[in-house]
């Protein structure tokens, strides 16, 4: 009878959940200690990609031919 119980139960939750959004990608045990999200403090340095350099440059293409036809 309790064995019962239990499937039914677990028959609700399966199709509760069916229902529910993806947003959490919960597995319904939350980690006791989870980590913190992004980089870590001091594991190097971060930054953006730098500029080229002065010699990297090229003139820009004024008139490039185009092949095919453009769509209005």
């Amino acid at each position: 009878m309790a064995e019962k119980a239990q499937l039914r139960a677990e028959i609700e939750l399966l199709k509760r959940s069916k229902a529910r959004s993806a947003a959490p990608f919960s597995k319904n045990i939350p980690k006791k200690n989870p980590q913190r999200p992004g980089r870590k403090a001091g594991q190097g340095k971060f930054s953006n990609r730098p500029a080229p350099a002065e010699d990297q440059y090229t003139e820009p293409i004024e008139d490039v031919p185009v092949r095919g036809k453009c769509l209005p």
